[in-house]
């Protein structure tokens, strides 16, 4: 699935541009389309640098937009992205990216991209956990305080609401997204003579 013409184009930037609208929008607690903006936008461009360009920019616009209207009672101003936890997040994006770069590599089945997204999830939540344990002072600075920020980082959540966990919330919006994008591109592109 390669993007060719300048209307199948258009439509990957429509794709990714309502995915990082949706972050402005009410949703669950951390079901973001991150990894499926880095994924389907590496398999959709196959342009690295169109891509790249692309997810980074979408990234860092909804970003700006979720920290200084949606979540601003979280952060001062915009420190977030001096912080830590913005690092992590960034590294763990740049994972998505190349995880995208390997799908893009091969043929792109249904199969493949779940698999992928799902490789996605674990490297970001390793990433950025690990960050933030690296930089929160929360934890220990050894092994045992890094395991209990991993381990703290699955739950993340409140007497048995499962809406809450921070990690299956973020498996759940990957496998979203990331199908919702795909499926959505194949069915403009089959459906719609103007994508054809």
């Amino acid at each position: 699935m390669r993007i060719s013409t300048s209307t199948s184009q258009q439509l990957a930037f429509m794709l990714i541009a309502l995915a990082a609208i949706s972050r402005v929008m009410p949703h669950p607690w951390n079901v973001s389309p991150m990894a499926g903006i880095a994924l389907f936008g590496m398999v959709a461009f196959g342009n690295r640098t169109t891509a790249i360009g692309v997810a980074v920019a979408s990234w860092f616009i909804s970003d700006l937009l979720v920290n200084v209207f949606v979540q601003s009672d979280f952060v001062e101003g915009l420190t977030y992205f001096w912080s830590g936890t913005a690092l992590g997040v960034y590294l763990g994006l740049g994972w998505m990216l190349w995880m995208g770069s390997k799908l893009a590599g091969s043929r792109a089945t249904a199969i493949r991209i779940l698999g992928f997204s799902l490789a996605s999830s674990l490297g970001f939540y390793f990433i950025s956990n690990t960050l933030d344990w690296a930089s929160s002072g929360f934890y220990p600075l050894n092994p045992g305080g890094w395991v209990l920020a991993l381990t703290a980082g699955i739950p993340f959540y409140q007497a048995g609401d499962v809406s809450s966990s921070f990690f299956l919330n973020q498996v759940v919006g990957d496998l979203l997204y990331t199908t919702a994008m795909f499926g959505a591109y194949s069915a403009a592109r089959r459906w719609v003579p103007y994508f054809a």
